[in-house]
């Protein structure tokens, strides 16, 4: 009699969320088995996911091992285990990676075109500058290293951008290539 084996993996996401999308984009890449939990940003963290995702942050991967639980959060940390995992086929492998590159691109040029519509009304995010315009100013510097996305097409964030960068708190926060050496 053949027995059912549990998915290795449950992803805690919030569907809606970008940095969730990647890393199920990544688990389909991968072809690794999973089963999603959906997790309302809304509500209050349980002390249960906590110990899962000590930040309360999602998405958040939990391998199911016969040693335990091992639990991996932050999108960035999650997307590096599973190329870790598959010996970085999917990330490096011929076939594999334009077909990933552009699946994050498209949904990347969808994200930033919202947050653009969204920052015509607008001069932050939340109107007056608040922590959601913190935490978006690194990944907004990191849009000059996407290949392929033109932010010219954009202007409402290409001028936000510009406001956050010309802010006193933003002078020295990225480590100049001096002081990496």
């Amino acid at each position: 009699m053949a027995t059912s084996k549990a998915p290795p993996f449950t992803l805690y996401e919030y569907r809606a969320s970008p940095f969730c999308v990647a890393v199920r984009i990544a688990l389909n890449e991968c072809e690794a088995t999973f089963t999603p939990r959906e997790v309302d940003p809304e509500k209050e963290r349980t002390a249960a996911f906590l110990r899962r995702s000590p930040f309360g942050r999602l998405p958040a991967l939990v391998e199911h091992r016969p040693s335990g639980e091992l639990s991996i959060f932050e999108s960035p940390a999650i997307l590096h285990f599973l190329a870790e995992l598959t010996e970085a086929h999917v990330y490096e492998g011929p076939e594999a990676r334009p077909t990933m590159l552009a699946a994050f691109h498209e949904e990347l040029e969808q994200q930033v075109d919202v947050l653009d519509k969204h920052l015509a009304r607008r001069a932050f995010l939340a109107g007056d500058y608040s922590i959601a315009d913190t935490l978006a100013t690194p990944l907004l510097d990191l849009l000059d290293q996407v290949k392929g996305l033109d932010l010219d097409g954009y202007p409402h964030l290409v001028s936000w951008r510009a406001r956050l960068r010309s802010r006193p708190s933003y002078k020295g926060v990225w480590p100049s290539e001096k002081e990496e050496k």
